[in-house]
């Protein structure tokens, strides 16, 4: 999920990508498409960037730190990451 969720040609840059394609296509009015698919890509983000940290922190203390992997929290970053990731995909499919 780690990387579906982070990595550039993962599932969730893809949905990203074409929401921002989308948006710049856009001929709205004073640009009011582009304006708030571009601030929903910026929560996403944001979103993705706190969610991403964490995933990898939890990671690399149970890999290098022997400590283990709390499996309600390993549930709970799935499920955010289902979450955003579906967001934007169903964003890019036209919202």
């Amino acid at each position: 999920m780690y990387k579906q969720l982070n990595a550039t040609f993962g599932s969730f840059s893809v949905a990203v990508l074409k929401v921002s394609t989308r948006a710049l296509a856009s001929d709205s009015p004073g640009d009011a498409t582009y304006a708030t698919l571009e601030n929903r890509i910026a929560s996403w983000t944001l979103q993705r960037d706190a969610l991403a940290t964490g995933i990898k922190s939890a990671l690399t203390n149970s890999a290098f730190h022997d400590i283990a992997l709390n499996e309600q929290l390993a549930k709970s970053y799935i499920a955010d990451a289902n979450r955003l990731i579906a967001l934007a995909e169903s964003e890019a499919a036209g919202g």
